[in-house]
């Protein structure tokens, strides 16, 4: 076989190869030739780990006499290795060999993908210009893709290796050929544009597409040839290739061109719905901002009844509005109210695009939508508002004023909701929501409390504020309409509901009071200590009306459980003598008969301070401590009178001091003695006094009586003059000089 051949690779190793397998190279005998000796054949391009996979291929050569692919399959998924044995068989002329490894880096590209294959440009340049590979389409069609993808505009080379695909008989090479020139052919290259010209005649109309799509991709703006071939297309027969005329308009035609946007205003009103479409999107890119009526052409389109139209024009809305257009605006809201609802939809949605936040303008326009006739108008007009304006916007909250009152209930349930919606917690909102409680119409009062419930939160004592207020109101209705607002807001046993609730049941009006019994059993637990302590302390006991509404609100608050006794007995031993004894004495009015009222003499006979201080009291009443359980006992009874008002007084009084270790069956005795009359009267200051007396060592002292007759015989001051009722004073008062007879009417007192 004769001498080997040596080979020395670019990093320095060196091959000994028989000469049948290294004259396989054409490059390697071409350097034997120039150089008789002996010596090695020096490859500086090929490095030892590619030169010893080639050597052993052509060992396979020629041994099988083919190239054997087999040998190449344990690297068919390395690109680089696939790629170093490509440029060393080039280099080493070996063109069978590169030819079948290009093949598997373009199978490779196939199954990376185009868009993710990481093959060099060179290398599937190198497979696209190698003639002798016979390549499936498929695999062809994913090497001019990626191709394209991968090599930028301008690329000559690249373009090169596309170009000669354009015409190829397959229709997926021809097209991603077809796509591939117009993606990387420089601007007005004239042989790109020749080619891609030649195919706008093909018979097969996605190739011909294509090619239109190119030749307007490759042409510069205001090219007057294509702009012309445009015009054609943009009245062709084919849908298809109307819409692809109006798409390539916004390439190649210059802004405001007046005659391409004539033909895509003709392209709005197509029979199909994807030329409008494109039609539309073009016409924005090439219509001048300054032109006021291009956003009336674009507004048109949102009643188109393609959906994808309707799209493109809310899109295309913001671009061509600028500044305060008020035919827009006008043109826009007008168009919710349209009788179908996507357009006052698409109206809506296309307003949220171009108005900007809180535009006084727009909000103008919109509110009054919100009275329309038609639900789905009003809807629509709360949903655009709420994507123009903020939270919080007092314009439109003020202007929500007249629809609350609005007669139709379906537009005060969308003017609650708008308020809800922007003035949730505003002070703004509340005081007009408040405002309602006051109209003198029943249907706006009940509107007031739903509305007051949308915009109230939690921690907002404004609210609370505003009802307490209504609560005192002079009409009868506001403050039914108040109490019933508490009931819908307000959350059980909290404190500022227990404070309404019981200013109302100290209300002047009966209506009011029943209102509030019903209110207090929802919304507050009997016997709860916060109520008691609020209506306690809105006691007037100036006024009548006020007295005989706590007596009769008092049990109902308290209940009669142990607790509450002696939580109502303690506030109001800590009251003046004068609070107990009004109380007292309208109980008495109220559950008694034949109990006659007469007020006090304005002298201090009665004070609290005097009382056993009189010669007829023992003189162990001077001890303080008796003196208040007396004052204790008293006012047990009293309080058990009032939260049980079938209580006998008799005979809570002896009750009460037995409670305290006294004995009481004088006492209650002399009362039952004296109540048995068909007329008869006690002061409270008495009942104490009794009860102290009771507490000394010697009981009670004996009660003598008069005669109302003497009664009406006792001289008082100029200062009693002008009561409505007989005035008495305690017994030995020096303001009384004398006492007359008995009468024949008893009264219990002091001689």
């Amino acid at each position: 076989m004769g001498e080997k051949v040596r080979l020395r690779s670019s990093d320095g190793l060196l091959f000994e190869v028989d000469p049948d397998v290294a004259h396989l190279s054409p490059i390697i005998v071409q350097i034997q030739d120039m150089d008789d000796s002996d010596e090695e054949v020096p490859l500086p391009m090929v490095r030892a780990s590619v030169l010893s996979h080639i050597v052993d291929l052509c060992k396979s050569y020629v041994r099988k006499g083919y190239w054997d692919k087999a040998m190449l399959l344990p690297i068919g998924h390395d690109h680089e290795q696939l790629e170093n044995l490509t440029w060393a068989a080039n280099y080493l002329c070996l063109e069978e060999l590169m030819a079948i490894v290009l093949g598997s880096l373009a199978h490779l590209v196939r199954e990376q993908g185009p868009e993710e294959t990481c093959v060099s440009l060179a290398a599937m340049r190198k497979a696209l210009l190698l003639q002798s590979i016979r390549l499936p389409n498929e695999t062809l069609r994913s090497l001019l893709c990626a191709l394209a993808f991968h090599a930028v505009r301008g690329d000559i080379d690249s373009l090169a290796a596309l170009r000669p695909y354009v015409d190829h008989s397959s229709l997926l090479v021809c097209i991603a050929a077809i796509r591939g020139v117009g993606r990387l052919a420089p601007v007005d290259d004239a042989l790109s544009m020749a080619r891609l010209q030649r195919q706008l005649r093909n018979q097969n109309t996605e190739v011909a597409l294509a090619a239109f799509a190119a030749l307007t991709t490759v042409a510069a703006r205001g090219n007057k040839e294509v702009i012309s071939i445009v015009s054609e297309k943009s009245v062709h027969a084919d849908a298809a290739t109307r819409c692809a005329a109006m798409e390539a308009s916004a390439r190649v035609a210059v802004h405001g061109d007046a005659h391409v946007l004539a033909n895509l205003k003709r392209g709005m009103d197509d029979p199909h719905g994807s030329v409008r479409k494109a039609a539309v999107e073009s016409f924005v890119q090439l219509v001048t901002q300054s032109d006021p009526l291009a956003a009336l052409e674009v507004i048109r389109c949102l009643e188109d009844m393609d959906d994808s139209v309707r799209q493109a024009a809310i899109r295309s809305v913001g671009v061509v509005m600028e500044g305060n257009n008020d035919m827009a605006y006008g043109a826009l809201t007008q168009k919710l109210e349209h009788r179908y609802w996507w357009v006052s939809w698409a109206a809506a949605k296309a307003l949220a695009e171009v108005a900007p936040k809180d535009e006084p303008i727009v909000i103008d326009a919109i509110v009054p939508r919100l009275a329309h006739e038609s639900p789905t108008v009003r809807q629509v007009a709360l949903q655009t508002l709420t994507d123009v304006a903020s939270k919080g916007n007092i314009r439109i909250m003020e202007s929500l004023k007249e629809y609350l009152l609005h007669r139709n209930a379906g537009v005060r349930r969308t003017a609650m909701k708008t308020l809800a919606k922007f003035g949730k917690g505003e002070r703004t909102a509340i005081r007009i929501a408040s405002k309602l409680l006051d109209h003198p119409k029943e249907r706006v009062r009940k509107s007031a409390g739903e509305a007051l419930k949308l915009v109230d939160t939690n921690e907002n004592e404004y609210v609370r504020r505003e009802i307490c207020e209504r609560l005192k109101h002079a009409r009868l209705e506001t403050r039914l309409a108040a109490l019933s607002v508490v009931s819908q807001i307000g959350d059980r046993n909290e404190p500022w509901v227990v404070e309404a609730i019981c200013l109302s049941l100290l209300d002047k009006d009966g209506e009011v009071q029943e209102a509030a019994v019903t209110a207090f059993d929802k919304l507050v637990d009997r016997g709860h200590s916060h109520a008691i302590f609020s209506l306690l302390g809105l006691l007037d006991t100036s006024q009548q009306q006020c007295l005989q509404a706590m007596l009769f609100a008092l049990p109902k608050v308290a209940g009669s459980g142990d607790k509450s006794l002696h939580l109502v007995s303690t506030l109001l031993e800590q009251q003046s003598i004068i609070v107990r004894s009004n109380l007292f004495d309208m109980h008495m009015q109220m559950s008694c008969r034949s109990y006659r009222h007469c007020d006090y003499a304005p002298c201090n006979c009665w004070d609290g301070a005097t009382v056993g201080s009189t010669a007829s009291a023992p003189k162990k009443l001077d001890d303080a401590q008796k003196f208040r359980q007396g004052v204790q006992a008293a006012t047990w009874a009293l309080t058990l009178c009032l939260l049980q008002p079938g209580a006998n007084l008799a005979d809570a009084v002896k009750t009460a001091l037995e409670r305290v270790g006294a004995c009481g069956e004088q006492v209650a005795a002399d009362l039952k003695a004296c109540m048995t009359h068909h007329r008869w009267f006690i002061e409270w200051p008495k009942i104490e006094f009794l009860c102290t007396a009771a507490l000394a060592e010697k009981g009670a002292p004996v009660c003598s009586t008069t005669t109302a007759k003497a009664e009406r015989r006792l001289r008082t001051d100029k200062e009693c003059t002008g009561a409505s009722h007989p005035a008495l004073h305690r017994p030995n008062c020096p303001c009384v000089a004398e006492s007359k007879q008995p009468s024949k009417r008893a009264r219990l007192g002091g001689a």
